[in-house]
């Protein structure tokens, strides 16, 4: 596995790097569902509009329904829920 030099406190591997890029998209797709469920859109319309912004790296539909049942019920944050392991 290929580290990147470090830069003060900075040192990332690829796989560091690559994980964190996906949550930051999860998020992001999170936050344009809870758009899309403030702005009345179904679950399946949501799930379109993803794929067609964000091609193959789209949540899949199941995950879009479960976001929008969570909004449904009261859930705000576009956050991962915190498991205790």
């Amino acid at each position: 596995m290929y580290v990147f030099p470090s830069f003060g406190c900075f040192r990332y591997t690829i796989s560091q790097v690559s994980v964190n890029t996906e949550m930051a998209e999860v998020k992001e797709q999170r936050t344009c569902i809870k758009i899309c469920f403030k702005l009345n859109k179904t679950a399946a319309e949501t799930h379109r509009m993803l794929k067609e912004a964000f091609g193959q790296q789209a949540l899949r539909h199941a995950r879009t329904c479960e976001s929008f049942k969570r909004f449904k019920g009261g859930y705000e944050s576009v956050e991962d829920d915190k498991h205790s392991g």
